[in-house]
């Protein structure tokens, strides 16, 4: 129980959805970084500082030994709650047995579990443990696995697996994992896929694709889905919008970041306001 407990502190921290957070929400934490606010590079560093924060809040409460008890419990949100608080605690020697746990849990959410804190740990060593979860019977379990290895910059192995779980057009295709892999991929064919998903019927899909394309630096393939996410009925549409112009930063994306600052929803204005603020305007 005290271990469920404890991980209400993570809870946001350690899934795979973290990703669509900074994405889509971009929470205004106020990162002391010196470099361009708005890069995936300082995205990734701010989900590490924010990491490090919870940390301290449970290191103490928790250790070694816990953890493996944890790991080895019959109850299944026993072992996926030592599972999560694994992300904190990657010099615990414990690695091993996520890495079983990801081949050999009969819970797919265990094994998913497995999957995003090996990620979040992003030690090299956990890569064949990966490659051997592309296999499972559960489609999250490969998602997730995919993506801890696109993140680990082991683009060829997880390039086959992306291609199995990617159906161009089809509402079945998990569109904001393979996003987030097409992204950590950066090969030209990811890249067609991104752009080719800008065009996508469900503006939450085109515009998180627009996203991951000016994240990687591909303004000129992400500026018109942008753009067109300004004028979507949806608020959350029009502040993803703006935070992924925000990514590009040129005379024409602050052109219509500022001019949203009449915006008729004041989450889409006081977002305006932030990235004015972040980006020094």
């Amino acid at each position: 129980m005290v271990m469920r407990q404890q991980t209400t502190l993570i809870k946001n921290l350690l899934t795979a959805t973290m990703l669509m957070v900074f994405c889509l929400m971009a929470t205004s934490a106020s990162a002391q970084l010196k470099q361009r606010r708005f890069s995936l590079e300082n995205d990734k560093q701010q989900l590490k500082e924010m990491i490090k924060q919870e940390r301290s809040k449970v290191i103490n409460q928790t250790n070694a030994d816990k953890l493996r008890k944890g790991l080895k419990s019959s109850n299944m949100l026993e072992r996926m709650h030592a599972v999560e608080l694994m992300g904190f605690f990657p010099e615990s020697n414990l690695n091993n047995d996520v890495e079983n746990l990801l081949l050999k849990d009969d819970s797919p959410e265990v094994r998913q579990k497995c999957a995003e804190t090996l990620q979040l740990i992003g030690d090299k060593k956990s890569v064949p443990a990966l490659v051997s979860a592309l296999d499972d019977s559960d489609d999250g379990v490969v998602q997730l696995s995919a993506l801890a290895l696109a993140s680990l910059g082991e683009k060829e192995k997880c390039s086959a697996a992306v291609r199995k779980i990617w159906k161009k057009g089809s509402k079945d295709t998990p569109y904001y994992s393979c996003h987030f892999i097409f992204r950590d991929l950066g090969t030209p064919e990811a890249i067609d896929n991104l752009v080719y998903d800008t065009n996508n019927e469900d503006p939450y899909v085109a515009v998180n694709a627009a996203i991951c394309l000016a994240q990687m630096g591909q303004s000129g393939k992400a500026f018109s889905a942008l753009k067109k996410a300004l004028k979507d009925e949806d608020f959350y549409v029009r502040m993803a919008g703006l935070r992924g112009l925000a990514y590009i930063g040129d005379a024409a994306s602050m052109e219509l970041i500022k001019a949203q600052a009449n915006d008729g929803h004041e989450f889409v204005r006081e977002r305006v306001v932030q990235i004015l603020e972040d980006l020094g305007k």
